[in-house]
């Protein structure tokens, strides 16, 4: 694979060395039917990207690494009465896996979790 850098009016084309941290795209996309709150595994050595939610009515949303949690993750967030737009994550889980909180759930909601897995050597 060939990368072209361009910076003020230089230009380079090289071919990198073996890559430090290879993405690869992992199955996204379940629809995940939840009640008031849900835990999410996130398994060793994925990066939780993306979270798409749905509320049938308004609500908030709270997300943590801890129970009955500090939002150290998202804050307290409102989320409209529909399919939202995805809300941005980036939550590592390095080479052990990390449980994810979700709270604060109208019951009805649901969940599309997109994460990919992270090549660490």
């Amino acid at each position: 694979m060939d990368i072209t850098f361009s910076f003020s009016n230089v230009a380079c084309a090289c071919t990198p060395a073996t890559p430090v941290v290879q993405l690869n795209s992992d199955a996204a996309g379940e629809i995940i039917e939840v009640d008031t709150s849900y835990e999410y595994t996130l398994p060793a050595k994925y990066l939780l990207e993306k979270v798409i939610v749905f509320y049938p009515v308004e609500g908030t949303l709270r997300i943590s690494k801890v129970s009955a949690g500090d939002e150290d993750i998202l804050p307290e967030t409102t989320i409209n009465a529909v399919w939202n737009n995805p809300i941005v994550i980036e939550e590592l889980a390095g080479l052990t896996s990390q449980v994810i909180y979700f709270t604060d759930m109208p019951a009805g909601s649901k969940l599309i979790i997109i994460r990919k897995k992270i090549k660490i050597a």
